[in-house]
């Protein structure tokens, strides 16, 4: 697992518990380099942005304002809130990064 993927994890994870959804949550391609990126959930309004030197950033997996309140509420029931959302981040992530890469 990347960098980059765990702070996806840790950022959305702790997102996800406090129902922060000021920002939103991505993993992202760079010219094939994998990254994390947070942006205001106001201001993202397109799947694709510019960033530095007109290289585009591809969109591998987000974790938008409506999912963090969807894991974020149905985590209450569970004793291991932390446990249950980690392990719904992660089953996102992978199933994004296969539709992503295949």
């Amino acid at each position: 697992m990347s960098k980059a993927e765990r702070q996806f994890i840790k950022e959305a994870l702790n997102a996800c518990l406090k129902n922060d959804t000021r920002y939103m949550h991505m993993l992202v391609d760079v010219s094939g380099e994998t990254r994390y990126m947070k942006i205001s959930s106001k201001d993202f309004n397109r799947r694709e942005e510019q960033q530095g030197e007109g290289r585009v950033v591809k969109p591998i997996c987000i974790f938008s304002n409506q999912l963090i309140n969807d894991f974020h509420e149905r985590s209450k029931q569970d004793s291991k809130r932390s446990v249950w959302i980690r392990e719904g981040v992660h089953y996102v992530l992978s199933k994004a990064k296969k539709d992503f890469y295949t």
